[in-house]
């Protein structure tokens, strides 16, 4: 599967960003991006966001933190228990 937004998961509280090199809106806090989708994340989603970024799943009630450095293809662990 693959990360996807709508138009009200690109809106956020702080700081919005421009988008992610594969179009993906995120909020960052500190030097993490939290990102806001439908979606389980693929491989290849948001290559470019650092380690420890959060992505919430909305229409799962997940919850994943980005494992692996920038530009690495995957690492994406999910922290929640139910899904």
């Amino acid at each position: 599967m693959a990360i996807t937004q709508t138009d009200d998961r690109k809106q956020g509280f702080g700081n919005i960003n421009p988008a992610s090199s594969d179009g993906t809106y995120y909020s960052t806090l500190g030097g993490i991006w939290i990102i806001v989708g439908e979606g389980s994340p693929g491989t290849a989603d948001v290559q470019d966001a650092p380690k420890g970024t959060m992505y919430i799943r909305t229409e799962g009630g997940a919850i994943y933190i980005k494992t692996t450095a920038p530009d690495e293809a995957s690492g994406w662990t999910n922290l929640s228990a139910d899904t």
